[in-house]
């Protein structure tokens, strides 16, 4: 349980799986504008917005994708 989500960090800590999302998603975390970010900076209005230092190629894209997908229940 995350409550607020201001002392759960979004990449580093275990919140959303049994391990961190940096681990189960590490092409997404490696290019992470901050990854030490907590998951209350992460959602804004119900909506995700996770920023990231450059565009995905293709491979990252579909890993994003299942991320986004596990986010959704959040």
């Amino acid at each position: 349980m995350i409550k607020s989500g201001d002392q759960t960090h979004f990449w580093q800590d275990c919140w959303l799986e049994a391990c961190p999302l940096k681990i189960s998603f590490p092409n997404p975390f490696n290019i992470a504008l901050n990854p030490d970010l907590e998951v209350s900076k992460e959602v804004n209005n119900g909506r995700w917005s996770i920023q990231f230092q450059r565009q995905f190629s293709e491979p990252l894209f579909e890993e994003w994708e299942n991320l986004l997908e596990l986010l959704h229940n959040v």
